[in-house]
């Protein structure tokens, strides 16, 4: 017997390469799926492992149909003989699309899903419409067959079992229990982390009666610093400018009475290694109590993860998605935060401050995908 493994990106590729070089008699052994490459976790490649076999004194006759050298079946007389080897042949061929048909639905992109009732089936593909990724997809599947007796459940209340298991539980800020908290709000340019520390602040001043005091960092845009200066006149919270780590310091210091002190930072392109040393050096004199890095719904999962490698390396707590009401498609924010392993704490879903802000929710999250799909 002849054994060899077979690598490539698909499994198609696997068994087109199989039939090529043993033939059509060759017989699965095992299979795999894994990843290879990438850098930090992220860009690495699915491949496809399989090991098969053929006898050695196999060949095959005109009709493409295997001819063993010795006989599959006891002798019988002659009458008998063909029809013996082709039930025998049947047989074996049978048993070998059974076995390629098992490998193919479990590890070969969507048709994998076959393999899955019907209602999860529906589930996932409302899950791929949303953009949520194969590989996700295909945890969440088996987390529901685990969880079957809830398949029959309300939608929401399924998937968002099966996905608290992979993702952190979400946390939105705590309470202050009589030390001031300083939160830090990091993030690429454009994502609207200013109005959503407006918001914050706000929702914490104005409807919880908390001290509050902001600090802005972001002295490259005026506009920022006298659009966050309008929402502190507005709710009359302190607002102070730093431009650099020691006057931010200083800030901090002037305001240690205040319950939640709130940083807006400078948008920092992720491709900009300097620009991501000064973040660092910001955050290292306020040594924030948590950093939330906030990004944009509406952008793209590749851009998202080159957000996250670069960012990994200032460091976050949690991450807060904004412009929800501006995507069809929220499969991103699941993707990042299964990536991340970092928990979530806010959505932004508009321009109205203080309104359209809300603590982060699987269950909410799950609902408005469900909605968005015909």
């Amino acid at each position: 017997m002849r054994v060899k493994q077979f690598r490539a990106s698909s499994m198609k590729e696997c068994l087109d390469e199989i039939r090529r070089e043993l033939g059509r008699e060759a017989v699965i052994l095992h299979s795999r799926r894994y990843r290879t490459g990438g850098f930090l976790g992220l860009f690495t490649q699915t491949m496809f492992e399989v090991t098969a076999a053929v006898e050695t004194g196999s060949a095959l006759d005109s009709r493409g149909q295997l001819s063993p050298a010795r006989p599959l079946a006891p002798v019988l007389p002659a009458g008998e003989v063909a029809t013996a080897r082709d039930t025998a042949i049947g047989k074996e061929l049978a048993e070998l699309k059974r076995m390629i048909g098992r490998v193919v639905d479990q590890l070969d992109g969507d048709n994998g899903h076959q393999r899955y009732p019907t209602a999860v089936r529906s589930l996932l593909e409302i899950l791929a419409a949303n953009g949520i990724e194969e590989e996700l997809r295909e945890i969440i599947g088996d987390e529901l067959m685990v969880r079957q007796p809830l398949v029959a459940g309300p939608a929401t209340q399924v998937l968002g079992a099966a996905m608290h298991r992979l993702v952190p539980r979400p946390e939105p800020l705590a309470a202050a229990t009589g030390v001031r908290r300083v939160i830090a709000m990091i993030g690429p340019t454009g994502v609207g982390k200013t109005t959503t520390i407006a918001k914050l602040s706000a929702r914490t001043a104005l409807f919880q009666r908390r001290n509050v005091a902001l600090v802005t960092v972001d002295t490259y845009r005026i506009a920022a610093v006298e659009q966050l200066k309008t929402y502190g006149d507005i709710m009359g919270i302190a607002v102070e400018v730093a431009s650099t780590p020691r006057e931010l310091k200083k800030a901090l210091d002037a305001h240690r009475d205040k319950e939640f002190v709130f940083i807006d930072t400078a948008g920092r392109s992720h491709r900009n290694s300097g620009q991501m040393s000064e973040l660092r050096a910001f955050l290292e004199a306020a040594k924030p109590s948590e950093t939330h890095l906030v990004l944009a719904a509406n952008t793209g999962q590749p851009i998202l993860d080159q957000i996250l490698q670069a960012y990994s390396e200032v460091g976050y707590d949690k991450l807060l998605f904004t412009k929800l009401d501006e995507t069809a498609q929220l499969g991103c924010i699941l993707n990042t935060a299964y990536r991340a392993k970092k928990p979530l704490s806010y959505f932004t879903v508009g321009q109205s401050v203080p309104d359209d802000i809300r603590e982060a929710s699987l269950e909410w999250y799950l609902e408005t995908m469900l909605e968005a799909v015909p």
